[in-house]
């Protein structure tokens, strides 16, 4: 994508609706009978051409910024991969500390007064979405909705439609059946001093 400068100014979109507002006078003198003098195609020739390198600035400036988009969307997405590269890669990290400490309890800590261990985490709400259906916040749509049934309790309408994870869980731990969603408990890493 090659650099530019600066995009057209908003003063420059006014100049450019003035010029084509002149032009448009002179095409209408010429309709009305104006003689076509030598300075009236002079002036017709001036607007013409002032108007024509604005309208190609215009385009220029719409031909970059599409390209600029594009880049932009291309390191969103790259970005995107990276994240959840890292993502499993974290999940993965986790998952061998968790089971080293597990597997050895005693180990020490950088020989600190603290030790590794093991904790879970409160239960969290999983949901299982169809293959077509991607989550993001708990975002779902209304085809989800109706595809699983969901209640209207479950769910908060906003210009999206968000699941309650807070209720999913309050039924799911009172031992409510929802096939679509289940507790899950994690295990995560935290320091505790030697005994």
């Amino acid at each position: 994508m090659a650099s530019k400068k600066a995009l057209v100014p908003v003063a420059q979109i006014q100049s450019l609706q003035m010029r084509t507002f002149r032009l448009s006078q002179i095409c209408d003198l010429v309709d009305g009978g104006v003689e076509l003098t030598e300075a009236v195609r002079a002036e017709f020739n001036l607007a013409l051409l002032s108007q024509s390198k604005g309208i190609d600035e215009f385009l220029d400036d719409r031909e970059y910024l599409k390209a600029r988009i594009e880049k932009l969307k291309e390191i969103k997405r790259a970005a995107s991969d990276q994240q959840k590269k890292d993502e499993a890669l974290l999940e993965a990290i986790s998952t061998q500390a968790v089971e080293l400490i597990e597997g050895n309890p005693n180990l020490p800590f950088n020989g600190s007064l603290e030790k590794l261990a093991t904790a879970k985490n409160p239960p969290s709400v999983e949901v299982n979405f169809p293959l077509e259906q991607k989550s993001f916040l708990n975002l779902v749509t209304l085809n989800f909705i109706s595809l699983c049934g969901v209640p209207d309790h479950y769910y908060q309408a906003e210009t999206v439609y968000r699941l309650n994870l807070k209720e999913i869980g309050e039924d799911l731990k009172a031992g409510k059946e929802i096939v679509w969603a289940q507790l899950k408990q994690k295990k995560r890493l935290h320091l505790k001093l030697k005994d």
